[in-house]
């Protein structure tokens, strides 16, 4: 691994490690996130989350690329919907790219099981802004034919 994804893994690690330290010292409800306070605060967490997205191209893993990539579109979608479309843009591309790798030489069956889940878990973020996109993601990422799919695949 480069020094440049050892810096951006140990940044992931680093968020979600603090963020379960952050949920479990919770003890009263959230304060309004919309107050004039909490500006900063919302813009510096939208920054991380851009530089976040610019950064999932390091990943050499399809998987983790699309995973990390249709998370932060659904965070980002009501601040920047913009850079949300592209990322969701890539989302697709990934998937895409994997369901025709599988079409032209079946491999792992599970691998393809996790992003067919991935699909799905995409289309549902999209849906709750955008419904009429969420279609056509839904669309455009369409297996194809079940006959080349292994059986039971598209029930899980």
């Amino acid at each position: 691994m480069t020094h440049r994804q050892l810096s951006f893994t140990g940044l992931i690690l680093s968020l979600i490690l603090c963020s379960g330290v952050a949920v479990a010292q919770q003890d009263s409800p959230p304060a309004d996130n919309s107050s004039p306070a909490n500006a900063p605060l919302r813009q510096k967490a939208l920054d991380l989350l851009k530089t976040l997205a610019g950064e999932t191209g390091a990943l050499q893993s399809a998987e983790n690329r699309a995973r990390m990539r249709s998370n932060i579109a659904g965070s980002l979608w009501t601040h920047d919907e913009r850079a949300a479309r592209r990322l969701i843009a890539s989302v697709e591309a990934d998937i895409q790219a994997e369901l025709q790798s599988y079409q032209t030489e079946p491999n792992d069956p599970l691998r393809l099981q996790v992003f067919l889940h991935l699909r799905m878990d995409t289309v549902e973020r999209i849906a709750k802004h955008d419904a009429e996109s969420a279609l056509a993601f839904f669309k455009a990422t369409d297996p194809g034919s079940d006959e080349r799919l292994p059986h039971g695949v598209l029930e899980a």
